[in-house]
């Protein structure tokens, strides 16, 4: 569902550094390495699209989907699969499930997985939304979860879009708001729950109207973190700059930090809404837009990542931002993964950050020459990639009972638990059709930390 877009930018308010373009004088990376690569789950024509998200935990792979659940050992072997409504059954209250997130949270050794219900029917149009939340008691996802749910704020609203976030202290889930009467965007709404007593008072949020939607809450991968940040695509192309906006969140409240500025502008949305091309055939995949994937609070900076529209005027292509800002809104690094020669397409990404700050991000590729695929890209000083994990096995059409190619509006990187180096990344590719429809799969991914392949002299610079 669409929010708004392209808002106006305060000036007084824009943090005056930008970091264009990222270089590294330092070293030279060796190219990626994929460790593991299995499939997570396929699709079975029952819900259309996937919205592929996951996490990988010390013994165990979580995969969740609109459609199931599926937890695997590491090594790829199936343990349990239940459909996404099951799980959620006793909080549901017979309402539909979907939009779910997972993450592995290592320092409190703990899963946390979040999504979104409500009723649909003649007489009950998107009514009974809430956001419902699942938190194990140990690190074995097979075992016990305690389920909850936070309803939306009244009856003439439903909930979109989810996007979940933690601390030590908070776990936090940014959705928007649309109206059951007409489905036009409301506001955006913000949950932050006391992770100590989840079944106690809570904070519910409601942001300003006019300051848009789509917030991305910071999962904390520091120990001891003590504050989730929120960070929302602003304006693509404002003066030729394009902005994000910083906030920080508590239950006391949402308090803007700061606007933050690239020099490359974007655009929000393509001119068409299927605008990626593929092999096999002339109809095109969406895209989406540029609100922010998850974004994660690594060494004291935040990480986030968009799907871009390039170039801003006119989009010829779809690319990967991704940015490194410090906690007061400053542009520490910066930079996109594209192809200036509009050949390859790059969507639906996620980013994860290990504890040296490598980073990678994991998304979709397209082209007129290929099968819609998933790949993976060192980013930052560690630039490597993009590398195709699992090749498309077909073309791809799909539209449910709309007009458009529907391609998911998610994906999943994450940091391996086991030594905070290595990463996992869970990502949608177009799989082989039956005889009746086309399907999406979903495909894991372990990839090692990037390592060093030489050293320049000091009077050398290496770009990359």
């Amino acid at each position: 569902m669409p929010t708004p877009a392209n808002l106006p930018v305060p000036m007084d308010a824009v943090r005056g550094n930008v970091v264009e373009p990222i270089t590294s004088s330092d070293v030279v990376y060796a190219p990626p390495v994929t460790l593991q690569s299995f499939q997570a789950l396929d699709d079975d024509n029952s819900t259309l699209p996937p919205d592929t998200n996951g996490a990988a935990g010390p013994a165990h792979v979580v995969t969740v989907l609109n459609t199931s659940i599926r937890i695997q050992d590491r090594d790829g072997s199936t343990l349990r699969t239940v459909s996404i409504g099951s799980f959620f059954d006793s909080v549901r209250k017979l309402g539909g499930v979907f939009d779910p997130h997972i993450v592995f949270d290592a320092h409190a050794n703990q899963w946390l997985i979040c999504a979104i219900t409500l009723l649909t029917g003649t007489n009950t149009p998107r009514a009974g939304s809430a956001v419902l939340l699942g938190l194990s008691r140990t690190s074995n996802p097979l075992l016990s979860w305690d389920l909850y749910r936070f309803d939306a704020p009244d009856g003439g609203v439903w909930l979109d879009f989810p996007e979940m976030g933690y601390d030590d202290d908070s776990i936090v889930v940014a959705a928007n708001l649309y109206n059951v009467s007409n489905s036009k965007f409301s506001r955006a709404t913000v949950f932050v729950i006391n992770r100590n007593d989840p079944a106690g008072a809570y904070a519910r949020l409601d942001h300003d109207p006019d300051s848009g939607g789509s917030l991305s809450p910071t999962a904390s991968l520091d120990a001891g973190g003590k504050q989730v940040f929120l960070v929302q695509k602003w304006n693509g192309n404002f003066q030729g700059r394009g902005y994000l906006r910083l906030y920080s969140v508590t239950a006391a409240g949402i308090v803007p930090i700061a606007f933050a500025q690239a020099t490359v502008p974007w655009a929000d949305t393509p001119a068409n809404v299927d605008f990626a091309p593929q092999l096999g055939r002339t109809e095109k995949i969406e895209t989406g837009d540029s609100r922010m994937a998850a974004a994660v609070l690594r060494n004291g900076n935040i990480w986030a990542s968009q799907t871009v529209f390039l170039p801003a005027a006119a989009p010829s292509r779809s690319a990967v931002n991704w940015w490194r800002l410090a906690t007061n809104g400053d542009v520490v690094a910066r930079g996109t993964i594209e192809d200036p020669t509009s050949t390859f397409f790059y969507a639906r990404s996620s980013i994860a950050v290990n504890r040296n700050d490598a980073a990678l991000i994991g998304c979709s590729r397209f082209s007129a020459t290929t099968l819609p695929s998933a790949v993976f890209s060192f980013v930052g000083a560690a630039a490597a990639g993009p590398v195709i994990f699992k090749d498309g096995e077909s073309s791809y059409l799909k539209t449910g009972f709309g007009t458009s190619n529907r391609w998911g509006d998610y994906s999943a990187t994450c940091v391996d638990p086991i030594n905070d180096l290595d990463f996992w990344t869970i990502q949608e590719y177009a799989s082989t059709p039956t005889n009746t429809y086309d399907r999406w799969g979903t495909w894991w991914a372990r990839v090692a930390a990037p390592t060093i392949q030489s050293t320049p002299s000091r009077h050398r610079s290496v770009k990359h």
